[in-house]
């Protein structure tokens, strides 16, 4: 069995990481592994979703009447062979670092400069940029915004703006209705179900329901599902 290895999420005390065990190229499930760094969570991802696929495969004795016998492998069963490679998502490395506030830029020209590329593209003038985001991120105009991470999120808001698109018909980014509405379609395309919805929040959020997060929050929300139904399409 090969893995491939995701980091769903990290703070300074925990990580998680999904581990996806594959077979001959067929996927046989995934499972999740939180602790202190990445060997240990991969480690203990690893342990659960080799554990459960053992205890699921059923294998039919060798006996032509259709109410044959069946046995479940066990753990030490030798048929379950394991690879200790791990394959990591290309994004991986990077999600670690972006939330690491020692590795944020001292310098955010670069950042700037591709926020007023996306204005130039857009056609908004100062009052349309200052207006989308006041109604976004909370701030009067740019020059307010002190977190990094805001300005990444400012950034990968306008680059989901269409040239020519006006304030009044940005909804999907503003009224809280339509963002979990957005949620709602993203989650159904990537196939995630109720309870794999509800733990990458939590796992993300720290909350229960979308309903608790903040709009700021849900657009972050939003946005890394877009970024999830990108790589999948890819």
């Amino acid at each position: 069995m090969k893995f491939f290895s995701e980091l769903c999420h990290v703070d300074s005390n925990n990580i998680i990481v999904r581990i996806t065990g594959y077979e001959n190229n067929e996927k046989l499930g995934s499972s999740l592994g939180q602790a202190s760094n990445v060997k240990e969570a991969e480690e203990l991802a690893i342990n659960s979703l080799v554990e459960r696929i053992q205890t699921k495969i059923i294998i039919p004795s060798q006996n032509n009447n259709s109410n044959y016998n069946s046995k479940v492998i066990g753990k030490n069963d030798p048929k379950i062979k394991t690879d200790n490679s791990i394959k990591r998502s290309d994004s991986f490395k990077d999600k670690l670092n972006s939330d690491n506030k020692n590795d944020e830029p001292q310098d955010w020209s670069k950042e700037l400069s591709q926020i007023e590329v996306n204005l130039k593209r857009i056609g908004w003038s100062k009052a349309q940029e200052n207006d989308f985001i006041e109604k976004t991120l909370g701030y009067k105009d740019r020059n307010r915004i002190t977190e990094y991470q805001e300005i990444i999120l400012l950034i990968k808001l306008l680059q989901q703006i269409r040239e020519g698109e006006g304030i009044s018909s940005l909804k999907r980014f503003i009224d809280k209705d339509q963002m979990i509405l957005l949620s709602d379609n993203m989650i159904k395309k990537l196939g995630w179900d109720l309870n794999y919805a509800r733990e990458y929040l939590k796992n993300n959020f720290s909350k229960n329901s979308r309903s608790e997060l903040e709009n700021k929050e849900l657009l972050k929300f939003n946005l890394m599902l877009i970024s999830k139904l990108d790589n999948v399409s890819e």
